[in-house]
């Protein structure tokens, strides 16, 4: 992880963005949004899977203004983003201001936030959800209620040409995932060393060639190959969009199969010859 930064610690956090609350909901167009594909066309040929796949979770990424829900603040409760939005939710990212991203932060990975929250009479743990109560975010959350786990989404580009990755974090704003709290002078912080939690940003990469890729059903090929634990992760397929979000396990299974053993694989397969992107934690 970076260096401890910023320095000094920030006094207050950045009031959220924008103000006052927009009247209108900006034109759907995510990086995802309704383009997105999970098989770029009808599959036809010897080597396609003639079993359906329809009954397999499906993961979208949604994203938010603020909530406004104190249910977010739930301390360390695991199960908030299924109870809020019938989901399991794989990665989220926080908005500190119109220019400037969080890193992806991943539940059970890294995502205890440096501050507490306090009352008159015990200071709690919380998890960095906790910001979607006043900050717009982005997550990519997995389930069957698909209208429940999109409901709200306001389908906001935050992905451009310049800066892919759109994970710039401003000079001066508090940024919770690489955070070392010890000897923090403000009121909530934790007071203990969080730094040792896993960093998992977004990661864009082109045509692999490696064929280890395609090697069965295995969840272990990412680490394998590049000591990370992928989360999440999608394909840019040769018509120029992009497919909808993949989580290892839960949505990936290939429609096709390698035709030369009969084994069947997962769709990070197209990783060999396709640019991609993933989140993954190391």
């Amino acid at each position: 992880p970076p260096t401890r930064f910023p320095t000094p610690f920030p006094t207050r956090l950045p009031t959220r963005f924008p103000t006052p609350f927009p009247t209108e909901l900006p034109t759907p167009g995510s990086p995802q949004g309704a383009t997105c594909s999970v098989i770029p066309e009808p599959c036809s040929g010897s080597d396609c899977v003639d079993i359906s796949m329809t009954s397999a979770n499906t993961c979208h990424l949604v994203t938010k203004y603020a909530t406004n829900n104190r249910a977010w603040e739930a301390g360390l409760d695991s199960l908030v983003d299924f109870n809020i939005n019938g989901g399991i939710i794989v990665a989220y990212r926080i908005q500190w201001s119109p220019e400037s991203w969080a890193m992806w932060i991943v539940p059970g990975a890294n995502d205890i936030d440096s501050r507490v929250t306090t009352s008159s009479v015990t200071k709690t743990f919380r998890k960095q959800w906790h910001y979607f109560f006043e900050y717009d975010h982005q997550f990519i959350i997995c389930g069957n209620d698909v209208s429940r786990m999109t409901s709200g989404d306001i389908g906001l580009n935050t992905l451009t040409a310049s800066n892919p990755d759109n994970e710039v974090v401003q000079p001066g704003y508090y940024n919770p995932v690489y955070k070392t709290t010890i000897g923090c002078p403000n009121y909530g912080c934790v007071g203990y060393e969080i730094s040792t939690q896993v960093s998992c940003p977004l990661i864009t990469k082109e045509r692999t060639n490696d064929a280890r890729w395609k090697k069965g059903l295995s969840v272990k090929v990412d680490t394998d190959i590049l000591n990370k634990d992928i989360k999440a992760y999608r394909i840019k397929w040769f018509t120029g969009g992009w497919s909808c979000w993949y989580v290892p396990g839960v949505n990936d299974m290939d429609w096709k199969y390698n035709t030369g053993d009969g084994t069947l694989r997962r769709v990070w397969s197209y990783f060999y010859d396709h640019t991609h992107q993933f989140v993954a934690c190391a």
